[in-house]
C-alpha cells in the first residue's frame, strides 16, 4: 500500500482520492488536510466519521450544510 508519500506522486483529484483513503484506512483526520479539493477534504472528514461512528469528526467539515447533515446522519 502507498503512504502519504506515495500520493505526492500523483497530482489533481487522484492525489485527493489517495489522501482521502489512505486517511480513511488509517482513521487519520490529520491527512483530510493534505486534500486540495474543499468538497473531497470534507467528504474524507464524513467518510472517518461514519467509519468511527463518531460525529465530532464532522466539526472538521468547512461546508456548513454538508457538516450538519454530516452530524444529523450520525445522530
Amino acid at each position: 500500500s502507498t503512504g502519504p508519500q506515495g500520493c505526492e506522486a500523483l497530482s489533481g483529484n487522484e492525489k485527493d482520492w489517495c489522501y482521502r483513503d489512505r486517511a480513511i484506512a488509517e482513521r487519520d483526520h490529520t491527512i483530510c488536510l493534505k486534500i486540495n479539493d474543499e468538497y473531497y477534504r470534507d467528504s474524507c472528514y464524513r467518510y472517518i466519521a461514519m467509519v468511527t461512528g463518531d460525529p465530532s469528526y464532522c466539526d472538521y467539515m468547512e461546508d456548513e450544510f454538508r457538516r450538519m447533515w454530516c452530524q444529523e446522519t450520525l445522530k
